[in-house]
């Protein structure tokens, strides 16, 4: 097969119809420039939508809702191992723990205490904390104690044990003060280990391993706890929620979640996904068919120059590998200008949306193996298009250019 020859007949070919050869182009450039651009914003959009859900991890967060659920160590670990889960930490009471704040300019009644431990979702990796007697504070009740990172902070509790009003106190170190965008209520994060002992408190035992001052009236504490009421827990992803969900309900725990937030997601991609099809579907027969009238309308216009060629001892074979050439040409031409033309667009669409989106936010977005495929495809409805042209070839007779002379 002689490759460099059909390059060079291939090209001063498409050069001498240059004219014709511009409309083909133009012609492929109306379908691939719209449908890379059309993609663009199904793909953008969709890839927003998840990414707001993504960046608000309260989506990922599987609720347990119920009173007490008494899960042990043996049920923990195994969520833990669980690859649908990314972050799990014990609950230790059904209901809220709250405790009274007090800083050396104020004083915080009923604060939100959340345990927390490494890689929880809510706080960033370089806030997590680093001992047992820190504390992470929201931005709200820091603002309201007027405190910041370094500084200490107490913690009051009390209970009633036998008719008597006691009263607790921990003096815990701020590490860090989490923005109001991770977590804008009136709250705290601390180490499991200190809300058990205030738990513990609670129920009537005595502590004395995190308190200031040991409290030695109540029970005796002669193990460990060993269960507790409810869980923290993140799936590691939008598409985990639902199947985690439907797994913990299996257990007989019943659970909240932003399933409707996801599904709503999942609905937009869906039905934007559709008629990206449709559109590109019709964008395709439509190009076939454009494509197939212009090869055989062109073969037929050169049947004199074919048959010129079959005397000059090139092979059938030959001929259609050299029609097929010339259809990647125009189409890979056809490809690079739709591609400079799509690229305009989704400039000037993400230049004029970003007054209304943050700065790192596209509407219009394409990954590279997005561009590989779309070229590909072009290439291969091209390829489609030439064979069916080459197939007309084989009917061409060499005796038709010698009847004229």
């Amino acid at each position: 097969m002689r490759f460099s020859l059909l390059f060079k007949l291939v090209a001063k070919d498409l050069w001498q119809d240059r004219k014709v050869s511009f409309f083909i182009v133009s012609a492929l450039m109306a379908v691939i420039a719209p449908l890379l651009l059309l993609f663009s914003l199904k793909f953008g959009i969709v890839s927003k939508l998840q990414q707001d859900l993504l960046n608000d991890p309260q989506n990922l967060e599987i609720k347990m809702d119920g009173l007490n659920y008494n899960l042990d160590d043996k049920w923990l670990n195994a969520i833990k191992n669980n690859p649908l889960v990314q972050f799990v930490v014990p609950l230790t009471r059904a209901l809220n723990m709250q405790a009274d704040l007090r800083s050396t300019h104020t004083f915080e009644r009923d604060v939100l205490l959340i345990p927390t431990a490494e890689k929880d979702p809510l706080i960033p990796e370089n806030m997590a904390l680093s001992q047992d007697k820190g504390i992470i504070l929201s931005a709200v009740i820091a603002e309201k104690l007027q405190v910041q990172r370094g500084d200490n902070i107490d913690l009051f509790f009390s209970r009633k044990l036998d008719g008597v009003e006691q009263k607790a106190s921990m003096t815990l170190t701020v590490e860090n003060v989490l923005p109001e965008r991770y977590f804008n209520r009136k709250g705290a994060f601390v180490s499991l280990p200190i809300l058990i002992e205030i738990e513990n408190f609670l129920d009537g035992y005595q502590v004395s391993h995190y308190v200031n001052l040991p409290i030695s009236s109540g029970k005796v504490l002669e193990t460990p706890r060993r269960t507790y009421s409810k869980a923290r827990i993140y799936a590691t992803d939008l598409d985990s929620v639902l199947a985690l969900s439907a797994q913990l309900r299996e257990q007989g725990i019943s659970t909240l979640t932003q399933a409707n937030a996801i599904a709503n997601v999942k609905s937009i991609d869906k039905v934007l996904t559709i008629l990206f099809v449709i559109i590109a579907i019709t964008s395709i027969i439509g190009a076939v068919l454009s494509l197939s009238g212009s090869f055989l309308a062109n073969i037929e216009r050169k049947r004199k120059e074919i048959s010129l060629l079959y005397l000059f001892g090139l092979k059938p074979s030959e001929l259609k590998v050299y029609l097929m050439m010339q259809s990647l040409l125009l189409s890979s031409a056809a490809f690079v200008l739709a591609l400079v033309l799509f690229i305009i667009s989704s400039t000037i669409i993400n230049t004029v949306f970003s007054q209304h989106l943050s700065e790192e936010t596209f509407l219009s977005v394409l990954l590279p193996i997005h561009y590989l495929i779309a070229f590909l495809a072009t290439n291969s409805v091209a390829l489609v298009v030439a064979m069916l042209g080459g197939s007309n070839i084989g009917k061409i007779q060499p005796a038709e250019i010698l009847r004229e002379v």
